[in-house]
């Protein structure tokens, strides 16, 4: 594991890593004398999680001379990187290097500016590049140097550069010696922080360091550091930098004297990880935690039936106690949860959730089985901090609210007539929307964009429908643009139907279409084959594809479904009255997921496009 500690703040120090402490103030005149940078000017990131600790380090050397840092989703397509290379206009970039290839494919395009690469070799990569990657990179005038020459004294070679604001000169190996830094103001760039691209292209929405500091501000001022000293704090980092939510987690980490480690870059050793470090604090995405919660009941479904019988027990009466207040006649978290706490370290206090609305069972499952509280959290790209955090750490079982306004946020609900939502409802509900000092400036090279989320000068638009609560509280209830019209009138909240539906043991992923020429919906489906073996009695070595063909693994899952429609008292409009059992899964790798695990319904449509529509026809002859 890479168990690093940052420098930014002087309370935090490195451990056994005691020649990292001077990676940083060697950083920072190499990006300013060795590249022959100067302030504002734009460098791309793009590491997997191996090296994202360099990531980190290379931004805030970057942040102390005004140069900005552009982070990117190492799963994008070289297309992809093509194109935001060109919008955000990226000269230089810090990459992984295994990513090598995919870099120099992007940089083919003419209109791409790429003049230097700089390669850190991950935990399972080469550190050499080929004679053939030497030979493109020539061809397109673009110097590679690796890492290990960037921190300490290093010679560029001459060289033709397709930049000449970026020529390099020859230079002899001389001592680095710390620059001061940049005079900047706080409208200055600090990031270009580019969306997922869930819909189309990804946007690169620009924050300035005054947006930075009201963000970490408002992440320290809260509730989540209260209950033990700072530098107790340790947080594990093992979501992308490029996410926002990581990225403003782990600088504020860092500006409140807390701790960070690392993982190793494995996600199946994540686990082995988590209890090395034994953080204080977990952040995930629902994604995440329901993966937690099945790789631990299968556990659990892999014990003797008296094992399963007494967590059952257990599970069952600390759910009672919480609701009747009554202490509980035998200490279950020390007689059976303690081996959960265990499998994440044993120290684990909070859990805070973000990028997809927690369904509230699961929240529950993970604040008895762990006993920590757990947090919703909203925001978004645009707006660069927490906009709202839940502060109360218990809730019943039904959906966890996203609690009240961060501080330097302000909300506010606007009618939706078209969609039925309004704010004169006996429960106000509305469009959410955001103003306050971390708002973005626009979109990187694209200011037409502006408009399409702004409501005037102030007022951000989240495309988010939300209720007020009588606490106080919001609630996301619906999303705009997953909302689909049926034929008979009646609106259909595709988010919210995969959100539910995924809570079953037997879905591993699902997305919900329905046409609004139709008056039903449809789901394409990816089972949990061994769940699903399992509950049909059937052959243990069938494979997933065998699976998906067979009948009454269809009207099974079909069946699930409805049970999950009629027990969160869904109407019958939203019944799925057909299904179709997939094998693999969705991924970065085939476009039907963005790097932030969302789904990308286009791709989905072009994909499944012609099996549902023969669906379709089939469900439409049985109605005539």
């Amino acid at each position: 594991m890479h168990w690093t500690l940052l420098l930014h703040c002087p309370r935090v120090s490195p451990v056994g890593a005691s020649r990292k402490a001077k990676t940083l103030p060697l950083l920072q005149p190499t990006l300013q004398n060795g590249f022959v940078l100067t302030t504002r000017t734009e460098v791309s990131l793009l590491l997997t999680h191996s090296v994202v600790h360099k990531q980190l380090l290379s931004l805030f050397a970057m942040s102390r001379q005004g140069i900005v840092g552009v982070p990117l989703y190492p799963s994008f397509g070289p297309g992809t990187l093509t194109s935001l290379f060109r919008t955000a206009k990226i000269r230089l970039v810090v990459a992984d290097s295994n990513l090598l290839d995919k870099l120099l494919t992007a940089a083919e395009e003419v209109s791409v500016p790429l003049s230097y690469i700089v390669l850190i070799p991950g935990a399972h990569t080469k550190r050499r590049t080929t004679p053939t990657q030497k030979r493109r990179s020539a061809q397109l005038g673009i110097t590679v140097v690796h890492w290990h020459e960037v921190v300490t004294n290093w010679t560029i070679g001459t060289h033709k550069s397709r930049s000449a604001s970026l020529s390099a000169t020859t230079t002899t190996t001389t001592e680095m010696t710390p620059v001061p830094p940049a005079k900047l103001t706080r409208d200055d760039m600090f990031i270009i922080l580019f969306t997922s691209g869930t819909t189309n292209v990804p946007k690169g929405a620009m924050l300035t360091h005054h947006n930075a500091l009201e963000s970490f501000a408002s992440i320290c001022s809260s509730f989540i550091w209260k209950g033990a000293p700072e530098t107790d704090q340790v947080h594990m980092s093992y979501l992308p930098l490029c996410h926002v939510f990581e990225l403003c987690t782990s600088l504020a980490v860092t500006l409140n004297g807390s701790r960070i480690g690392f993982t190793s870059g494995v996600m199946a050793r994540i686990l082995s990880d988590i209890v090395e470090l034994k953080p204080t604090f977990l952040v995930g995405v629902p994604r995440v935690w329901k993966r937690l919660q099945d790789k631990l009941l299968q556990k659990i479904n892999g014990n003797s039936f008296w094992a399963r019988l007494f967590y059952a027990h257990a599970y069952t009466t600390k759910a009672e106690t919480e609701a009747t207040g009554k202490a509980p006649w035998i200490d279950w978290d020390w007689w059976v949860f303690q081996t959960f706490r265990d499998a994440l370290g044993g120290r684990v206090k909070t859990m805070l959730s973000g990028g997809a609305p927690i369904p509230g069972d699961l929240a529950a499952w993970m604040r008895r089985t762990f006993g920590v509280n757990v947090y919703q959290v909203f925001g978004m790209t645009e707006a660069f901090t927490a906009v709202t955090m839940s502060n109360a750490p218990y809730h019943g079982d039904g959906i966890v609210d996203i609690g009240v306004p961060s501080p330097w946020c302000r909300v506010r609900l606007v009618d939706c007539p078209d969609l039925s939502y309004l704010t004169t409802d006996e429960q106000p509900r509305g469009e959410l929307m955001v103003a306050g000092p971390t708002l973005f400036s626009g979109y990187a090279n694209e200011p037409d964009k502006i408009d399409e989320i702004m409501r005037g000068s102030e007022w951000l638009r989240t495309g988010d429908i939300a209720c007020l609560n009588n606490d106080g509280t919001l609630t996301i209830i619906d999303r705009q643009k997953s909302l689909f019209k049926l034929t008979q009138g009646e609106y259909v909240p595709a988010d919210y139907l995969e959100t539910i539906f995924g809570q079953s043991p037997l879905v591993s992923q699902i997305w919900v279409h329905c046409e609004s020429t139709d008056s039903f919906t449809i789901a394409i489906v990816v089972p949990d084959a061994p769940a699903l073996i399992q509950s049909l009695g059937l052959d243990p070595n069938m494979t997933p594809e065998e699976l998906c063909e067979r009948s009454d693994a269809n009207e099974h899952i079909r069946d699930e479904l409805e049970r999950i429609l009629n027990e969160n008292q869904l109407p019958r409009f939203m019944t799925t009255r057909g299904v179709i059992l997939e094998a693999a899964p969705f991924t970065e790798e085939n476009g039907l997921l963005t790097p932030s695990l969302k789904l990308r319904r286009a791709n989905l449509r072009q994909k499944y496009g012609d099996k549902i529509a023969a669906l379709r026809q089939s469900i439409l002859r049985l109605d005539e």
